[in-house]
């Protein structure tokens, strides 16, 4: 994840290769959104973000109350499955033809993609959770099932910066990268 004070490079697997220039996308996970964009200036974007699909998480999934400073952890692979699909059912927009035809070859087409985010950003928990800098939707997963049932105390002792955030944002990572190939 691309931020002030570090710059790194995530990238989405892509199963096959394709002809002609790289194409730069950038993908920005924020709080309480994100945002995809190609250098022509197109923009693919929703009202989802680390701190919403964490409250979603707790009230519409687990059927608690949010105050801003819960965990959702340990949470169940259903837990995870329910995330997704209300992520899917309720804040996707449709995929605009300029990111679905960028996508055809996968998540990432065989496109340079850069991520935008800060040293808690979904992005760094992706790569923390899979090992890799390069990962797609089926990584995500394998890691999210990894994962799923650790408390908070388990997940920092393994290394994640903000525990209480990692599967829930590891699953709407996972979500975006399947949406984009949903078109």
């Amino acid at each position: 994840a691309a931020s002030k004070s570090s710059s790194a490079r995530f990238v989405l697997r892509s199963p096959a290769k394709r002809r002609g220039p790289r194409r730069v996308i950038s993908w920005d996970s924020g709080g309480g959104s994100f945002q995809i964009t190609d250098e022509s200036g197109n923009m693919y974007g929703g009202q989802v973000g680390s701190s919403t699909s964490l409250a979603y998480m707790l009230e519409q999934v687990q059927g608690r109350t949010f105050t801003g400073s819960d965990s959702c952890n340990p949470c169940s692979i259903k837990d995870c499955q329910r995330l997704r699909d209300f992520l899917r059912a309720n804040f996707m927009p449709p995929v605009p033809r300029w990111l679905a035809d960028a996508t055809l070859a996968g998540a990432a087409g065989d496109n340079r993609v850069i991520s935008i985010g800060g040293s808690t950003c979904a992005f760094r928990m992706a790569k923390l959770a899979t090992g890799n800098s390069i990962f797609g939707a089926r990584e995500l997963w394998d890691s999210i099932e990894h994962f799923a049932g650790h408390d908070d105390e388990s997940l920092a002792t393994l290394g994640f910066p903000q525990p209480r955030h990692h599967l829930q944002m590891t699953t709407r990572s996972r979500h975006c990268c399947e949406n984009l190939h949903r078109t």
